[in-house]
């Protein structure tokens, strides 16, 4: 499976086997391989996910296959008040600095 590939702890690998997008971060890992992003690459993207994971798991344990607009703006709401702070924002996609509107692909 492509989350051993990138994880080896069984508490993070069951962190992101649980519902409700552990079906879909399978298939993210094995994409992320497939497309030779870096070991601290794929990890990276696969933690922050496992973040949102948690956060619509709060809401909802049914299996998803879509997130809509409203789970991604209430994630935004909630997850600020529940981590360590790490700096400022600047840079980071929430800032809306060096991101186009409707995506988070730099400015040209």
């Amino acid at each position: 499976m492509a989350l051993e590939q990138i994880f080896s702890c069984p508490r993070t690998l069951a962190r992101l086997r649980s519902a409700p997008l552990g079906e879909l971060l399978e298939g993210f890992a094995q994409w992320l391989i497939e497309h030779r992003f870096s070991r601290s690459t794929r990890r990276t993207h696969l933690a922050c996910l496992s973040h949102f994971n948690r956060y619509l798991g709060e809401l909802d344990q049914t299996p998803r296959q879509i997130v809509s607009r409203q789970d991604v703006d209430g994630f935004w709401q909630v997850y600020p008040t529940r981590c360590r702070h790490r700096g400022p924002l600047e840079g980071h996609p929430r800032s809306g600095k060096g991101f186009r509107v409707g995506g988070a692909l730099p400015e040209r």
